[in-house]
């Protein structure tokens, strides 16, 4: 029964693919989080039992996901690049994850640094997706685009 959602989801029209490989992503993803906190749970508010690392693993997965989201869209809006650059998506995309486990770090001055920076990094995110394009900056997304395209 479940390999048919699998075969329905995967070849019902080109997001169901995506879709498919996200979960199967998010299910690679948990155990390797699940063993990082196992090793570290010293360190972690959330390590001292086994149901608290439970916890933390999706709890850095969804707010790491969450400010990756967050992140892509400002650099697109913003025209940095950065999504095009494979070293600086290689980089860069690691930096919500280690935040939102920072967040759940014990210490009190760790933690507060990484909250402090998520909030900045949300509210510098914010201003630039609430910034309306000039119209040179529509031209040069439309001219990136169009180069993308005949890329593909």
């Amino acid at each position: 029964m479940a390999m048919q959602a699998l075969a329905m989801a995967a070849f019902a029209g080109g997001m169901g693919l995506v879709g498919v490989f996200a979960v199967l992503g998010a299910l690679t993803v948990l155990p390797y989080l699940i063993v990082v906190i196992t090793v570290t749970r010293r360190v972690s508010a959330l390590g001292a039992t086994g149901g608290r690392r439970a916890l933390w693993a999706p709890l850095v997965m969804g707010g790491g996901t969450a400010g990756w989201a967050l992140g892509r869209a400002v650099t697109d809006v913003a025209g940095l690049g950065v999504n095009s650059n494979t070293l600086l998506t290689f980089l860069l995309g690691r930096v919500p994850y280690s935040l939102a486990a920072g967040i759940l770090l014990r210490g009190r001055r760790f933690s507060t640094a990484a909250l402090g920076l998520s909030v900045l990094l949300i509210g510098v995110g914010v201003v630039i997706l609430r910034h309306e394009p000039t119209a040179q900056q529509l031209e040069a997304m439309h001219h990136e685009l169009t180069l993308s395209q005949e890329r593909h």
